[in-house]
């Protein structure tokens, strides 16, 4: 159902975008997003769902998803940018672009091995905010990006950015994995 839910959803959002707003679109997604209530109140009622909804009421996993989902997102989208910037912008050639983006992989490994530790010793909540900050950092010197930067600027800002996204992201699924709760 959930998968039917979202196929369906996903055609009437393209159709929309390539043919404009018209009626079999619309009704595509209209049916998508009944089809996807009906998964809901169906996952509410079984006593062994597919996705226990009661998860979401839980303060810590909420957070917890919604901060991974943006950090993901963000990752992703900024790395394929990054790759793109690098090959149309600067010239390079697909093997060289992703060897000047192991220094991004590298730092964000690293600092998640930092993190680890430093979680035992400060709240977890500090990391969180110290990873985001130095995320920050790094995307206010990806925003100064512009056709004549060094590929300095590039690699520095994504760096900062791994390495304190990729925390965020390991530390959240730990969170999300650690209030679900077991299941015998």
């Amino acid at each position: 159902m959930l998968l039917a839910a979202i196929l369906l959803m996903i055609y009437g959002l393209k159709e929309t975008a390539k043919d404009g707003l018209g009626w079999l679109p619309v009704l595509f997604i209209l049916v998508g997003m009944a089809i996807g209530a009906a998964f809901v109140r169906r996952q509410q009622r079984l006593a062994n769902p597919l996705l226990d909804l009661g998860l979401f009421a839980d303060r810590a996993f909420s957070t917890s998803l919604g901060t991974l989902t943006i950090t993901v997102v963000f990752m992703l989208g900024t790395q394929f940018l990054i790759a793109q910037y690098m090959q149309m912008v600067l010239g390079l050639s697909p093997l060289q672009a992703s060897l000047w983006g192991l220094p991004m992989v590298a730092g964000g490994t690293a600092s998640i091995m930092v993190a680890s530790a430093l979680v035992g010793q400060v709240r977890r909540a500090y990391v969180f905010a110290a990873g985001l900050t130095i995320a920050a950092v790094g995307f206010a010197i990806l925003t100064q990006v512009d056709a004549t930067s060094a590929i300095s600027t590039v690699v520095t800002g994504s760096v900062l950015l791994f390495i304190g996204l990729m925390p965020v992201s390991a530390l959240g699924m730990d969170m999300i994995i650690g209030t679900t709760p077991g299941r015998a």
